[in-house]
């Protein structure tokens, strides 16, 4: 299924933020994931702080679920925690201890200042921004994993992880996400559009530093 903008307005988000997509993708952790030549020390670093950042995440769509205007938002959001609750556990249980990875006990800077940003919007922001904030998590994660599938080499010993972008499942539900944020984006005033906007390239550009974090991990070892 192909993933993309559902109108106009989530079309000039895309835009938006399509610099830094090709800069994600062509940064050294997802070159080198692909490619099978990705440190082991820095795809643990990865995995152990994206485990923290999914807690963050699943608080964050709680948070829309209880401010939804429908109850069909209000549903959608309560099934996206759910399966967000599910990954992390997988991600815990499964992945960690199939790399022999250990679980990190703090965030690093970038995780840490992202999923502040999230769960403050969440929280704080007009729903309709805090939609917005919380969408590039989803949209640039489907993009950049079909990327990564399209490019990678075999054999490649983060195949396991890999095959998590492989989801059809997750394709509607970012189509579904970007629809939402489309129908916001087509009713609120061009002040809230720019809000959106705002918030929408802010969470892109936190999605870029957290790849380029793991390029540094020589200096955050205290992170583990």
């Amino acid at each position: 299924m192909r993933v993309s903008a559902q109108g106009e307005f989530t079309q000039t988000l895309w835009e938006l933020v399509e610099p830094i997509y090709n800069q994600i993708i062509n940064c050294q952790f997802v070159v080198e994931l692909a490619d099978a030549t990705l440190p082991e020390s820095c795809f643990a670093f990865y995995l152990s702080q994206d485990v923290l950042y999914l807690k963050q995440d699943n608080k964050a769509l709680e948070m829309l679920c209880q401010r939804g205007s429908a109850e069909t938002e209000k549903q959608f959001f309560k099934q996206l925690s759910q399966d967000g609750i599910a990954v992390e556990q997988a991600m815990r249980n499964d992945y960690l201890t199939f790399y022999n990875i250990q679980e990190a006990k703090q965030q690093s800077p970038a995780f840490k200042e992202y999923g502040s940003f999230i769960l403050d919007n969440a929280a704080n922001a007009l729903y309709s921004v805090a939609l917005a904030a919380l969408l590039p998590c989803f949209w640039l994660y489907q993009k950049i994993g079909r990327y990564i599938i399209s490019s990678q080499v075999k054999p490649n010993q983060y195949q396991k992880f890999i095959d998590t972008y492989i989801d059809e499942s997750y394709d509607q539900v970012t189509n579904h996400f970007i629809q939402l944020v489309e129908d916001y984006g087509q009713q609120v005033s061009l002040e809230l559009k720019d809000e959106m906007r705002n918030v929408f390239l802010k969470s892109a550009q936190y999605e870029y530093l957290v790849f380029k974090e793991v390029e540094n991990i020589k200096s955050l070892r205290h992170f583990k």
